[in-house]
């Protein structure tokens, strides 16, 4: 049992707070399915997420709230990087501070985190997850939090004895695989397949369903593909686009529509895909991928994370832009060079 240091904490806890990340995503959604597995077994469960409004359907009917008492047990799940969990906004400013007082995310002593909100429990898959928890789970081979998230559940089942694996806690899991494998093209292991069979066989999944849901863009993200190509600058195997605050405000989308369309640059012959997209705090996210190019280094050098070939990091200014660009183009030259 690779979670089994996590079944007495949970199961011991009266009550448990669980965070994800500041922009969800459906991996990140899973985490309700451990708050309905957890209020199964007579835990009082809350819940703090960013999920956009494009993704509300994978919120749960039953009201969880964000509010916790300080006696929970808190669990953060599917982020490497402490100062993206959906932390309430002064609890985002003394981060931020820190940052500032000692130059990145990673250079902030454990201590001085816990200071401002300590975290119990970590479950994660990045590979950039440094283990910011009393107890950390982080499995990078893992496809997607949710299968980790699958299998925590699964033990917490034949522990206790009692029936976890609703439907909706089913559909929540699936859906997090689903996506974060883009329907099992990437990151998938034997115990992926394992996983998500399991689900399969407990719940009815419609899977037409979960594919028009996930797959819909609305009629402004197609309007963003004009801009996308507008903004469409080729450094030889280095493809990079920009979508800037008005754009993406006038078109009355969210960031996170926004990021979507990675999907479209990600199509092209490429090696490295960079995707700047302006936020309404001024800073200006950045989404990496790599074929074939290992990228995380990249992301760090910025103070990201993320995944191997997959990762994103955030910038303040619009100079910063060209200094990720040169060294994309570096870690291009260094990757072919080999």
């Amino acid at each position: 049992m690779r979670c089994s240091h996590l079944l007495t904490p949970l199961l011991e806890a009266q009550e448990v707070h669980i965070y994800t990340h500041l922009r969800g995503d459906p991996d990140s959604a899973s985490a309700f399915a451990l708050a309905e597995a957890l209020r199964q077994l007579g835990k009082v469960v809350s819940v703090a997420h960013d999920l956009p409004e494009y993704l509300d359907w994978l919120i749960p009917e039953f009201p969880y709230t964000s509010t916790h008492s300080p006696h929970a047990l808190k669990v953060a799940v599917d982020t490497g990087n402490y100062a993206r969990l959906a932390f309430a906004q002064p609890i985002l400013e003394r981060i931020s501070q820190q940052i500032l007082r000692y130059g990145s995310e990673s250079s902030i002593p454990t201590d001085d985190l816990w200071s401002i909100e300590s975290i119990d429990v970590v479950i994660d898959h990045h590979e950039s997850n440094r283990g910011y928890g009393k107890i950390n789970w982080v499995v990078p081979e893992a496809s997607s939090t949710a299968e980790l998230l699958t299998e925590l559940i699964q033990e917490l089942e034949q522990v206790t004895g009692r029936t976890l694996f609703s439907k909706e806690v089913c559909r929540q899991l699936y859906t997090g695989i689903i996506s974060d494998t883009q329907w099992f093209k990437r990151d998938v292991t034997a115990h992926t397949y394992a996983m998500a069979s399991m689900l399969e066989q407990r719940a009815l999944i419609d899977k037409v369903a979960l594919y028009e849901q996930l797959e819909q863009r609305s009629i402004s993200y197609f309007r963003m593909g004009e801009m996308l190509r507008a903004n469409f600058k080729q450094y030889d195997d280095v493809l990079v686009s920009f979508l800037d605050l008005p754009t993406i405000s006038q078109l009355g989308i969210s960031s996170e529509e926004a990021a979507q369309t990675m999907e479209e640059l990600e199509r092209l012959p490429g090696r490295i895909f960079l995707l700047f997209i302006e936020l309404p705090s001024g800073d200006i996210r950045v989404r990496l991928r790599g074929k074939g190019i290992p990228i995380l280094p990249l992301a760090k050098q910025f103070d990201g994370g993320g995944h191997e070939f997959r990762a994103g990091a955030t910038i303040h200014s619009f100079s910063q832009m060209e200094d990720v660009i040169t060294a994309a183009k570096h870690v291009l030259t260094e990757a072919i060079s080999v």
